[in-house]
């Protein structure tokens, strides 16, 4: 383990600290972030470090006024092998016109990166683009794979394009322009996660356009004014053209559109959609709590619960369904059990049955 002051790195807040900063970051060693304020003239492009580490807020990358590109290229060389790499626990200012704070660049290589740990980054102002975004142009050959983003904190969501198998993202707030999560997988990748968050991006919370297994849970979504999402929908599943999108599951999430995209949750061209224990707000009298479009099929909306964003109030569900072969949707019946007898007492639980013989 080296320390980035090793490679002449003032973090003083005043000196220019990207050569340091672009030393370290192609070591092979693990870097140690200590305390300071590194000041970033240029782009620093993250080589072979198994893990670049600082001190929380303590540790500060400030990118200055007339900055280029993305703080961060993470890259592997195309002799190395870029599995298990490490980026956590500092913060990241954009004092300058940066694109994205994290730029992972499959393509330049033209190789995969995998298991690659992103935590614990506090990004405190906005960017042009993303804080994470995923550059890959060998689709279905190589991709992202097998990788964890979690417990960060940003100006700026997450761009997964052409992203292959095994993605988790954990735990994360996103908010400022732009969406909260862009999802297209590659044509055999598999199994993205995107739980326990919270998501207040202007362009909404997830728009996937291709992918399978996906598992969207447990997040706390709300819709800001100035809503720039597609579909006019807080959450979009929707393929554009050509193929289905397979088994995603949305479920145990706040969204609340705070009237201001139309829909919760839009499907189009989706197939074996499972909508369950979900709490949706949308505006009665101008949207929907789900939207099912064209090629919407196999779904199965379950026991959400529906509220007007207008009163709060609970409400019957509003589903616009275009949508081909939708499995169920759940409702509320009084229950009928024909031959069953109530076996209960006063020191059980309500309502037992059996079947009487």
């Amino acid at each position: 383990e080296v320390d980035i002051k090793w490679f002449r790195a003032k973090g003083d807040g005043i000196s220019d600290d990207y050569i340091a900063a672009q030393n370290a970051s192609s070591c092979a060693n693990s870097v140690d972030v200590t305390d300071g304020i590194y000041n970033l003239s240029q782009q620093v492009s993250m080589i072979v470090p198994k893990s670049f580490v600082g001190n929380g807020p303590k540790s500060e990358f400030v990118a200055q006024p007339g900055f280029s590109g993305s703080v961060f290229r993470v890259a592997p060389s195309t002799g190395s092998d870029p599995k298990g790499w490490t980026i956590s626990n500092f913060k990241v200012t954009n004092n300058g016109d940066a694109t994205n704070v994290f730029l992972l660049d499959v393509a330049s290589a033209g190789k995969y990166l995998s298991k690659i740990t992103i935590s614990k980054i506090i990004s405190t102002t906005q960017v042009s683009n993303y804080f994470v975004e995923l550059i890959n142009s060998i689709p279905n050959i190589d991709g992202l794979f097998t990788s964890v983003f979690s417990d960060n904190w940003s100006y700026g969501g997450y761009c997964l394009d052409n992203a292959g198998d095994s993605l988790y993202l954990e735990r994360n707030t996103t908010t400022g322009a732009g969406v909260g999560y862009y999802v297209n997988q590659l044509g055999t990748a598999a199994n993205i996660t995107i739980r326990d968050g919270n998501c207040t991006s202007a362009g909404g919370a997830l728009n996937m356009v291709q992918g399978a297994n996906l598992t969207f849970e447990n997040m706390q979504v709300e819709c800001p004014y100035t809503f720039t999402g597609v579909n006019n929908a807080a959450i979009s599943i929707a393929r554009p053209s050509g193929g289905v999108i397979f088994n995603t599951k949305i479920i145990n999430n706040n969204i609340n559109t705070q009237g201001n995209p139309l829909y919760c949750i839009y499907l189009k061209n989706a197939v074996q959609t499972k909508i369950e224990g979900n709490e949706l707000y949308c505006n009665p009298s101008t949207g929907a709590h789900i939207y099912l479009d064209t090629g919407a099929s196999g779904t199965i909306i379950g026991n959400n619960k529906y509220y007007s964003s207008v009163t709060g109030t609970e409400i019957d569900p509003i589903i616009v369904n275009n949508g081909a072969g939708t499995v169920g949707v759940w409702s509320d019946a009084t229950l009928t059990l024909e031959g069953w007898a109530n076996q209960n007492t006063n020191n059980e639980h309500p309502a037992g049955y059996f079947k009487d013989s």
